[in-house]
């Protein structure tokens, strides 16, 4: 229950801030997006770590962001500047901060691999583009907010060198996907662990 409710706080704080930051053409469609808000999805914790973040950007010349650093160290520890492509690792970051980390790498192509596969995004689903050609290995990878006829509205991070909306053709993506915890059974009580070990004990003594 409290979970639902901390989701459903964030779920507002995040319609707000999507409608301050976007386009007011696109307002309407962001309300009227439909998502169904569960104790286990982590569509709009992703877009409220990310909104968090809006603005960070690489610097350019010898000096370097620290915080672009920290998104990449996710991916490689050993990395001390930001003149790496790091959309990946932003996302890598986001993930990592809400208990979600996923199995990906620096190459955006990576998240095609993770998570579940979905037709009809919603928002806070995990957009694949492909970049320079679809056979190419290189691409962008990054936060699903909207759409339109031609094209997809994304939150993400090394979009024109920062964490912005930006909108990508259609045609360019590869992929929608969703990511989800795996629901954990309760932990047992001290009490419960010994009850059943006394009725083993008592099981194994019958038998003897």
């Amino acid at each position: 229950m409290h979970a639902v409710l901390r989701v459903s706080t964030l779920v507002s704080f995040t319609i707000f801030a999507v409608s301050a930051i976007m386009p007011l053409n696109l307002n309407s469609s962001i309300m009227n997006t439909q998502l169904e808000i569960t104790e286990y999805s982590y569509n709009m914790l992703i877009i409220s770590k990310a909104l968090e973040q809006y603005g960070n950007q690489a610097e350019r010349g010898e000096k370097d962001n620290d915080t672009i650093v920290k998104y990449l160290n996710v991916l490689k520890p050993e990395i001390s500047n930001d003149d790496w492509p790091w959309c990946s690792a932003f996302l890598a970051w986001i993930t990592s901060k809400i208990g979600i980390p996923q199995d990906v790498t620096l190459a955006s192509r990576s998240w095609l691999k993770v998570g579940d596969e979905v037709a009809s995004p919603v928002q806070g689903d995990i957009v694949i583009f492909w970049r320079e050609s679809e056979e190419s290995w290189k691409g962008h990878v990054s936060i699903y907010m909207k759409e339109t006829k031609d094209d997809v509205y994304v939150l993400g991070g090394n979009q024109n060198n920062m964490v912005k909306i930006s909108r990508y053709p259609k045609s360019r993506v590869l992929g929608y996907r969703r990511l989800r915890a795996t629901k954990k059974a309760p932990a047992k009580s001290p009490e419960a662990s010994n009850k059943k070990n006394t009725k083993k004990k008592k099981a194994t003594k019958k038998k003897v």
